[in-house]
């Protein structure tokens, strides 16, 4: 009956049915997987849980079962018993390369990089034709520091598949010299910043708003009225603040064309961008500005310690770090002892918050006077 009910794509009937089986325990294996199968037809997430749940009870070495349950282990971020069945499903030849695929994602989120390459490894052994696990990869030995083993690898991807900060990378990596350290140059960000619609987008769509609303909330307790941002990227934060503290004087300076290009194209009044490498070594950038500002930057330069020192003394300033790796950043932080292990001597009064974003990815925003 639940099979002519399931053909019929009669779901609420269905589980109704079932419902009153199970009451009598009269209910079976395959019974169970069918009403789990109508609760994901339904998308009624509860009810999904409840029945996936059951059909587990009854049989606990379903593959399809169980990776669905993993599944919903990963959704709620308990990556532990996600791990754990995903193992399990190592040994299944229908989930094998879906497992080994979120097994990679899980390690690299963790920071177990060495057990996200061998995953990706395997992966690209067993689907040579799917690009995505190059790529993948190829962020993986960046997080390892193997920049250079990265740029062979990242030879072995067709161009129209490289994704675009992969792209970027190998463009800005051909122009490098060894002498320039790990940190991408100018045209890796001209490359992101050009062709990612992503920055081009207003301010209120990114996903930096919960920070971006921190920073306004300490301007506005200060009383800020002018404000030097130093690597202003393709002006998102400008144009947030813009609409969020229309009174505010603003100059925003990076080393992108690309960025500021876009940035000038916002036209943000009474707003200046500049193009320009930092540390700024004209201090008349400085002298007008009761605030700097320095968001998602130190991370992903070498001389982020020489860009704090070359702020003049006595200057408030603001500034972000990640606790993630990515493929532009040098350096990330733990927690927020690192971060004030790395910079609090630089500053009279250095004051560390978490802002959540994504997952367990957080951004630590600090604040305080230059010493």
């Amino acid at each position: 009956m639940l099979k002519e009910l399931f053909k019929k794509k009669e779901y609420v009937k269905l589980l109704e049915v079932a419902n009153r089986l199970l009451a009598r325990n009269e209910l079976t294996t395959s019974q169970a997987r069918l009403a789990f199968r109508s609760s994901l037809e339904l998308n009624a997430n509860d009810l999904q849980e409840f029945w996936l749940d059951i059909a587990l009870e009854m049989n606990n070495n379903d593959p399809w079962l169980l990776y669905h349950k993993a599944r919903r282990y990963y959704i709620k971020n308990d990556l532990s018993n996600a791990e754990k069945i995903y193992l399990r499903l190592l040994e299944s030849p229908i989930f094998n390369i879906r497992s080994l695929s979120a097994l990679s994602s899980i390690y690299h989120s963790q920071k177990r990089y060495d057990e996200a390459a061998r995953c990706l490894c395997k992966l690209v052994s067993l689907s040579p034709d799917d690009h995505r696990y190059l790529n993948k990869l190829f962020r993986v030995f960046i997080a390892l520091r193997k920049q250079a083993d990265a740029a062979v690898l990242g030879e072995f991807i067709p161009e129209d598949r490289r994704e675009l900060d992969v792209k970027a990378f190998l463009a800005d990596w051909s122009k490098r010299s060894a002498q320039q350290g790990r940190a991408p140059g100018p045209l890796y960000y001209d490359i992101i910043y050009k062709e990612s619609n992503d920055y081009k987008k207003s301010g209120e769509k990114s996903i930096y708003v919960p920070v971006w609303e921190k920073v306004i909330s300490i301007a506005k307790e200060r009383g800020v009225r002018c404000i030097l941002d130093l690597g202003c990227g393709p002006g998102q934060f400008a144009d947030f603040i813009h609409n969020k503290m229309p009174d505010i004087d603003y100059c925003g300076v990076d080393f992108s064309e690309s960025a500021i290009e876009i940035a000038k194209y916002r036209n943000l009044t009474k707003y200046d961008f500049i193009k320009a490498q930092l540390p700024l070594k004209d201090d008349r950038f400085y002298k007008k500005a009761d605030a700097i500002v320095c968001l998602e930057v130190l991370e992903h330069i070498e001389n982020d310690l020489d860009v704090i020192e070359s702020i003049p003394s006595g200057k408030f300033i603001i500034a972000s770090v990640p606790n993630f790796d990515s493929l532009g950043h040098i350096r990330y932080f733990n927690n927020e002892k690192e971060v004030v292990e790395r910079y609090g001597y630089l500053f009279v009064d250095l004051k560390v918050f978490t802002c959540p974003l994504a997952r367990n990815s957080v951004l630590w925003l600090m604040h305080g006077t230059r010493a």
